[in-house]
């Protein structure tokens, strides 16, 4: 669905499709309610069956989704434009994100990630300067919140959310996000994070901070009301690139038998933490920390 303004879906059922389960919804004043995909597993080998990506979005409400997809369930990302490639993303790639509410969903992801904000799950200097000549400087997303989210986590999944924004040409940085009341009920046996941020191509290692300037692709993120289990190694938050994050009434308990670090920020500018409990298990027999605050 591409460049269309002032629509409605409702009561969509969509099952075991080949591919992705809608791809790249495209739009203004948009309304989805009652969707329902269920793509796991993946009909055809070797096929990510995603359940919606939407690119450019202004003033739309999503709600009721339910979805089940071996790749992400929801990605909110501009595709880079590649010269001869035949699956270029459509036309309004120039225009900021804005507005968007997505509210009551039940997600289940089996090889990505649940929710996506960002335009790479790559990290690294190399692949922020290919971005940077694929993406608009002014594609971003801002005043987006996420609300009554169940994530159900379960095979080979990626992080439950996801935000890796690690262009170096963003005019402004995605602004504004906020996830209240959701659930994480993790079942994994793969080491990853529950939410992952990074929104500076450097974040991933302290010997590259140097390079890394004043980047901060994401500003004035939110976390409150988080609960549920975490069933790996990894942390329960990795966030870097962030010029203010907010983490409040955060209830996450650790069940597996290996220690990681719950918390870690990097290149976090301003954190805020309140009346947040993480609990890690006390038979892990290793080493960790609750919290660990790398700037330097």
């Amino acid at each position: 669905i591409n460049r269309c303004e002032g629509y409605e879906i409702k009561n969509l059922k969509a099952v075991k499709s080949s591919a992705n389960g809608t791809l790249n919804i495209n739009g203004k004043n948009v309304f989805l309610d009652s969707i329902e995909i269920d793509s796991l597993p993946a009909s055809v080998a070797g096929v990510n069956a995603d359940g919606i990506h939407f690119e450019y979005l202004e003033n739309a409400i999503l709600s009721n989704l339910n979805i089940q997809s071996q790749d992400d369930c929801l990605g909110f990302a501009y595709f880079p434009i590649i010269p001869g490639n035949p699956n270029n993303g459509p036309a309004g790639r120039d225009t900021p994100s804005a507005n968007i509410v997505v509210t009551n969903c039940v997600l289940k992801c089996d090889i990505a990630t649940g929710i996506r904000v960002g335009n790479t799950t790559a990290i690294g200097a190399a692949e922020g300067l290919a971005l940077d000549n694929q993406i608009s400087k002014y594609a971003r997303y801002e005043n987006m919140t996420f609300s009554n989210i169940v994530f159900n986590k379960a095979g080979e999944s990626g992080p439950c959310i996801i935000m890796n924004e690690i262009r170096n040409n963003m005019e402004h940085p995605n602004n504004n996000i906020r996830f209240n009341n959701c659930v994480i009920n993790d079942s994994t046996s793969t080491t990853t994070s529950l939410i992952e941020m990074k929104g500076n191509a450097y974040v991933s290692g302290q010997a590259t901070y140097a390079a890394s300037g004043l980047i901060r692709n994401y500003n004035r993120v939110f976390f409150n009301g988080i609960s549920g289990t975490h069933n790996t190694a990894g942390q329960t938050i990795n966030a870097g690139g962030v010029s203010y994050l907010s983490l409040s009434n955060y209830e996450i308990q650790r069940i597996s038998s290996t220690a990681d670090n719950e918390i870690i920020t990097r290149l976090v500018d301003n954190f805020y933490l309140k009346d947040s409990v993480v609990t890690s298990n006390p038979l892990s027999g290793t080493s960790n920390t609750v919290l660990c605050i790398d700037y330097d």
